[in-house]
C-alpha cells in the first residue's frame, strides 16, 4: 500500500500537489488487499507458522473460502470434509496457497480496473489462471523448479 513514508522515501522530489493527490487516494491506489499482503509477506518466510497463517487468512472471507474450497476439491480432498483453514493449508501446501493468494489478487486488481465490463473480466481471469496453471505444468513437465515465478508470470501476463 502506499504510504506517506514510501512518498518521503522516493530518490525524486514531487510536486506538492501531486504528492497530496496521492496522499488523499492512497486507500484508492491499494492494490492488493491488506490480509492478502500480509499473507504473501509471511508465506515467503522460511520459518512461516501454520497456525499463524491460517489466523489471518481467516479474517478474509474471499481467500478462506478460496483455500477451503481447493482443499475440499477432488484434488486435493483426503475424503472426508476439511472444515479448518489451519487443516486445508496443510492438505494443499503453502505454494497452492501463495498461487490462490495471487490469483485473488489478480481478480481483486481486475474488478477494481475495469469495473464496468464484467464479461470481459472473466475472460481475462479466466485466460490469466489457466495460463498460470499451465505454466506451472510445463515446469514439472520440464522438472524446471522456479519457486512459484511460473505462476507469476502466467496469472500477471495480460495486465500491464
Amino acid at each position: 500500500m502506499l504510504s506517506i513514508s514510501t512518498l518521503e522515501q522516493l530518490d525524486c522530489e514531487l510536486p506538492p500537489q501531486l504528492a497530496n493527490r496521492l496522499r488523499a487516494s492512497a486507500k484508492e491506489l491499494q492494490m492488493v488487499p491488506e490480509a492478502a499482503s500480509r499473507a504473501l509477506a509471511m508465506i515467503s518466510q522460511p520459518d512461516c507458522a501454520i497456525g499463524h497463517f491460517a489466523s489471518i487468512v481467516e479474517k478474509d472471507v474471499s481467500l478462506a473460502s478460496g483455500i477451503l474450497t481447493m482443499a475440499n476439491s477432488p484434488f486435493y480432498s483426503p475424503g472426508r470434509p476439511i472444515g479448518s483453514i489451519r487443516e486445508a493449508v496443510i492438505q494443499i501446501g503453502f505454494r497452492q496457497c501463495h498461487n490462490l493468494i495471487q490469483a485473488s489478487c489478480v481478480n481483486s486488481l481486475v474488478k477494481k480496473l475495469c469495473n464496468s465490463r464484467t464479461r470481459s473480466n472473466k475472460i481475462l481471469l479466466a485466460h490469466s489462471q489457466v495460463t498460470a496453471f499451465t505454466a506451472v505444468e510445463l515446469g514439472n513437465i520440464l522438472e524446471i523448479d522456479l519457486d512459484g515465478a511460473e505462476f507469476t508470470a502466467g496469472i500477471l501476463h495480460d495486465i500491464g
